[in-house]
């Protein structure tokens, strides 16, 4: 199985569990495959998927590398679609929820070739929020510094 981030299990405040549950019903819909084996994941290391939110969302950006390294462009390209979408659209609790659990285990474990490949695929204001976590690296060729 892939590995997620190293995180410890995180237990969210209200607000941002409502945030995250809003997301992940959004996700669901969208994608109702991948939110299968998300709920897999996050029943396969002890959580229950609606009551973690948190780890299903770094379990579906598991599933959004996955795809990237597959090969899976159209599956990939679909999810970062969705999720650029609804981060335009974010209050701040959401955009925390898709900032810290979806974007940055994005591509985690990845090889640098690899994620100067996916890198291509993903939408400006996604690699802006990687950018902020991760910093300028290498694969990322000359992306605009963030303000």
């Amino acid at each position: 199985m892939s590995q997620i981030s190293p995180r410890t299990a995180v237990t969210p405040n209200a607000s941002l569990k409502q945030s995250a549950n809003k997301l992940i019903e959004r996700i669901r819909s969208a994608f109702p495959e991948d939110a299968w084996v998300a709920d897999k994941r996050t029943t396969d290391l002890g959580f229950d998927p609606h009551d973690t939110p948190p780890q299903w969302i770094e379990h579906f950006s598991r599933r959004t590398t996955d795809a990237l390294t597959g090969g899976d462009n159209d599956r990939a390209t679909a999810h970062l679609a969705l999720l650029s979408g609804l981060l335009r659209i974010a209050d701040s609790t959401t955009l925390e929820c898709i900032d810290v659990y979806y974007v940055e285990p994005l591509m985690w474990g990845m090889s640098a070739e690899a994620k100067r490949d996916a890198w291509k695929l993903i939408p400006k204001n996604l690699q802006d929020w990687y950018v902020r976590m991760w910093g300028q690296q290498p694969f990322m060729g000359k992306h605009a510094p963030v303000r």
